[in-house]
């Protein structure tokens, strides 16, 4: 049998041609070998393209991401899945358009991060009017600053409160003596 042909990598090659049907030169019994031995090893995979959609599904069906902590959570299992199944070969590039980074935001993140992008001319209208995200590393910044900014406005909205809860503590103590 010819499998150097169609095995080009070694390993593959010297563990099919130490298959009994192979030896036997008997091409049904090595089909049955091969398919058995591969079915094995498919679901030993640790990811599939599928678990970038059940990330991403999961993501939305829980309202979007809603922190920093989550979002940073989620890219990094969306990289981690896309970067074992661009280096297993299981698919030839990561998502061009980054729809699936960006849609599983909160709505009120989505719109400001998308509002500043196209202020700051990043975020491209195509021939068809419709916009184009950024290249993956600028959208990210967006995202990573909108996020800060938000920590900060909570942060000073909440020391506001509490200057505003100290001055009324202060009146009470001044109208009391």
């Amino acid at each position: 049998m010819q499998i150097a042909f169609w095995s080009e990598v070694k390993d593959i090659r010297y563990e099919i041609e130490g298959m009994p049907g192979y030896k036997m030169e008997d091409w049904d019994q090595l089909k049955k070998e091969i398919i058995s031995k591969w079915e094995k090893v498919e679901a030993e995979r640790r990811h599939r393209k599928e678990s970038l959609k059940r990330i991403y599904n999961q993501t939305q069906q829980e309202g979007g991401v809603k922190s920093l902590l989550q979002y940073r959570k989620f890219l990094g299992e969306y990289e981690t899945i896309s970067k074992y199944l661009l280096k297993y070969g299981y698919i030839k590039k990561v998502n061009d358009d980054h729809e699936d980074v960006f849609d599983p935001l909160s709505p009120r993140i989505r719109s400001s991060v998308t509002k500043q992008m196209i202020k700051d001319r990043t975020m491209i209208q195509a021939r068809d009017r419709a916009y184009t995200l950024p290249e993956m590393d600028i959208l990210i910044n967006y995202i990573e600053a909108e996020w800060e900014a938000a920590v900060v406005i909570k942060g000073k909205s909440q020391s506001s409160k509490s200057d505003e809860i100290k001055s009324k503590n202060k009146t009470r103590s001044e109208d009391e003596s």
